[in-house]
C-alpha cells in the first residue's frame, strides 16, 4: 500500500507554486467549463504575482475562440 504525503501550506510566498503544471491543468479544465457555461463575449481576471501571470498567459493562448490582452497582472479575453 502506498500513499502520497501532501505538505501543508506553510505560508507560500508570492510565486511559490509547488506544482505549476498541476495548477495549469486544473486552470485549463475549470476555465473551459466556465467559458462554455457563461457564453460571454469577454472575461477579465487578475493574478497575484508575476510567476503566476506567466503561467496564466500560457493558458490564455490555449482558449479557442477568444483572443487575449494582458496588462501587467490583468487579463482580458475577448470573443473572436
Amino acid at each position: 500500500m502506498s500513499f502520497r504525503y501532501n505538505r501543508p501550506n506553510r505560508g507560500l510566498g508570492k510565486g511559490d507554486t509547488p506544482r505549476p503544471m498541476t495548477l495549469y491543468r486544473k486552470l485549463v479544465s475549470a476555465a473551459n467549463k466556465l467559458i462554455a457555461q457563461a457564453n460571454s463575449d469577454w472575461f477579465m481576471f487578475n493574478v497575484t504575482d508575476q510567476k503566476r501571470a506567466d503561467l496564466y498567459e500560457r493558458f490564455t493562448r490555449s482558449i479557442k475562440g477568444y483572443s487575449c490582452q494582458r496588462a501587467d497582472k490583468y487579463f482580458y479575453l475577448y470573443r473572436k
